[in-house]
């Protein structure tokens, strides 16, 4: 029964995540948004850096990159006892790099992560390659974990759409 009821509070979040629409002011404010909208539901201080131009990227592309910060942070609620979390936007050399870090216990503490937290991780890294990029996860135990989305800038060779 509880292993139900985890699979559909999942189900109705990936739904949730499905209707998401972009901000029409572009990818940086729906960001920050979200980044605000996190902390106010959480209680984790989330902070939000934005040190590049705004990405030019098709809706596609943005809601990619949406969705995987916003599974991050997810994570980062659910499993890490996070008390503050920081998302940043860098760009350099025709490459965007969006970084969410948080504070919390790691990936390593307490064993395996679970199976929702692994589907969630492939699943942004599907996401990365859909957007030519790469997905990188840096955790130590008790310090926290690093979800780093390094993609191409528009112009630079990104893959067709399936």
């Amino acid at each position: 029964e509880q292993a139900m009821d985890s699979a559909y509070g999942r189900l109705r979040e990936l739904l949730t995540h499905f209707r998401d629409r972009m901000d029409p002011r572009g990818l940086s404010f729906a960001l920050r948004d979200l980044v605000d909208g996190f902390g106010k539901l959480t209680g984790i201080h989330a902070s939000f850096e934005n040190h590049a131009p705004e990405p030019e990227l098709s809706p596609e592309q943005e809601l990619h990159v949406y969705h995987v910060v916003q599974e991050a942070l997810t994570n980062a609620s659910k499993h890490s006892r996070a008390r503050s979390v920081k998302v940043a936007i860098e760009h350099e050399d025709d490459t965007y790099t969006i970084s969410v870090q948080d504070d919390g216990t790691g990936l390593g503490a307490g064993g395996d992560p679970r199976f929702g937290m692994q589907f969630g991780l492939n699943i942004m890294r599907e996401r990365a390659q859909r957007l030519g990029g790469k997905l990188e996860i840096d955790s130590r135990v008790g310090e926290g974990t690093r979800v780093t989305l390094r993609f191409p800038a528009r112009g630079a060779s990104q893959p067709t759409a399936r």
